[in-house]
């Protein structure tokens, strides 16, 4: 699923307005996926393993972030993604199914904290190309 070049524009245009707030974005967006997903938990663990929730939590920030470094480099998205790839499918075994859970979560609180703006279709469907995209190369072996 390629993105058009309006797509991409929204796309951009909305990770410049999420950025300011990427923080508190991220901490939504991790507590409703861990909330859902609770087995996202063991990724974040401590060696005593209990649960390191502010790494967890911070992850989130880091996530809204790289997507505007990723929708910047979006014609060479697996190579800007390579490292990452690396650390979540080497490193972690994280797996293809996470990911939807993930971009779920990520969908349900732009609607939620950017309404109408988000809650229109272009928009919503744009992320939702872009999200599975991320997914599909974070979760490629190629």
């Amino acid at each position: 699923m390629v993105l058009q070049d309006s797509e991409r524009a929204l796309i951009q245009t909305f990770c410049d307005k999420i950025a300011p707030k990427a923080d508190a974005l991220g901490v939504e967006i991790m507590e409703r996926y861990a909330n859902a997903y609770p087995q996202i938990t063991d990724y974040f663990k401590k060696p005593d393993s209990s649960i390191n929730k502010p790494v967890m939590i911070g992850h989130g920030g880091k996530l809204l972030i790289s997507f505007g470094d990723a929708i910047k480099n979006y014609d060479n998205l697996k190579c800007s993604l390579g490292s990452l790839t690396d650390l979540h499918l080497n490193t972690h075994n994280v797996s293809r199914e996470p990911y939807k859970l993930l971009n779920h979560s990520i969908l349900i609180t732009f609607a939620v904290n950017f309404s109408p703006e988000f809650k229109n279709y272009q928009m919503e469907n744009a992320w939702r190309k872009f999200l599975d995209e991320i997914a599909c190369v974070m979760t490629s072996k190629n």
